[in-house]
């Protein structure tokens, strides 16, 4: 995961290497399908690979919120007011497109919800 000031994405006159150089390495993650970020500065972000959710604390440090076999390419992750974390498993990696061209999806797509310790920031997508 890395990192670039609004500023310099704000600026459509700055060149783009000069973009470029401005973007910092910032937290070492796993692939990943999705990401929502919460109030206190949390990101929470899928790791597709080993079928969990983790959050990403402001200070950096890492921590796993949930791991289960049926969160299978969780994507397109959102927080509510009531600080539930919705986990759309969208099985990405099963469709034909990535799936050597046979469709191995679980009909239905499931979507999972837990609570975790804060919604979503106050000026938030919606």
């Amino acid at each position: 995961m890395s990192r670039i000031g609004t500023r310099w994405l704000d600026d459509p006159t700055v060149p783009a290497d000069e973009l470029a150089r401005q973007v910092q390495p910032w937290c070492e993650t796993p692939s990943t399908g999705g990401t929502a970020i919460d109030a206190t500065g949390t990101v929470y972000l899928s790791d597709v690979e080993r079928r969990r959710v983790l959050a990403v604390a402001p200070d950096r440090s890492v921590r796993t919120v949930v791991a289960d076999p049926r969160l299978a390419w969780v994507d397109t992750m959102w927080l509510d007011a009531d600080a539930q974390l919705w986990m759309p498993a969208a099985q990405l990696h099963l469709t034909a497109g990535l799936n050597g061209g046979r469709s191995a999806v679980d009909y239905p797509i499931r979507i999972y919800r837990m609570p975790v310790e804060a919604g979503p920031p106050p000026v938030d997508h919606s």
